[in-house]
């Protein structure tokens, strides 16, 4: 289900939808981190939230919250 919220995320960007995106990529983080924490050693689960974390990085860097995306 992470994986799903990202492409979505990732979609919605390509479609110039950041804000739309931006609730998409959330939940991909929120999803993915919960699977780091529940297999930290789990190569797949941490690698998906890393690029949920640059996927959302990215559309932020381009806002007003631009802030948020360098934290």
């Amino acid at each position: 289900m992470a994986a799903a919220h990202r492409r979505v995320g990732n979609i919605l960007l390509v479609l110039g939808r950041v804000e739309d995106a931006l609730p998409a990529l959330d939940r991909a983080r929120d999803r993915y981190a919960a699977l780091v924490a529940a297999r930290p050693d789990d190569p797949a689960a941490r690698a998906g939230f890393v690029t949920a974390l640059g996927s959302r990085a990215n559309a932020l860097y381009g806002t007003p919250r631009r802030e948020e995306a360098e934290a």
